[in-house]
């Protein structure tokens, strides 16, 4: 597993696979992986977040003067879309490593990710599971 910071625009490997990252997750050690990156109300601000939308933080994660004092930074709701493009584009910027796909997310809107049901056609319905009927 591999992780693009914010705070370096760097991909650091996790040291786990995916076995032991979902483990990791469950385990509550997220909390402390983003000691430095946290501010007073942040929780509020992301329950406030529309799932499409992520936080820019100015100036931004990686600079001096945010890690001198990330609760003075000026933050505001933004697509996601941008939040990883300037990331990408800032990494590019710098040459710190080729950030690859993230600045050429496309997300997509709620509805296409809802699956629905496809209406049964004669004789090919689902059984109460799920499974072919």
């Amino acid at each position: 597993m591999t992780y693009f910071a914010p705070d370096t625009l760097e991909w650091e490997a996790m040291e786990m696979g995916h076995s032991g990252w979902v483990s990791w997750l469950l385990s509550g050690r997220m909390e402390t992986f983003y000691d430095g990156m946290r501010w007073p109300g942040r929780r509020e601000e992301a329950a406030a977040l529309h799932f499409e939308h992520g936080v820019s933080v100015y100036p931004f994660l990686w600079s001096e003067e945010a890690h001198a004092d990330l609760a003075a930074t000026s933050r505001r709701p933004v697509p996601m879309r941008e939040v990883l493009g300037v990331a990408a584009d800032f990494g590019r910027q710098t040459g710190s490593s080729d950030p690859g796909f993230l600045g050429d997310v496309r997300l997509a809107p709620l509805s296409a990710l809802v699956c629905q049901a496809p209406a049964a056609e004669a004789g090919q319905g689902r059984s109460a599971r799920g499974r072919p009927g």
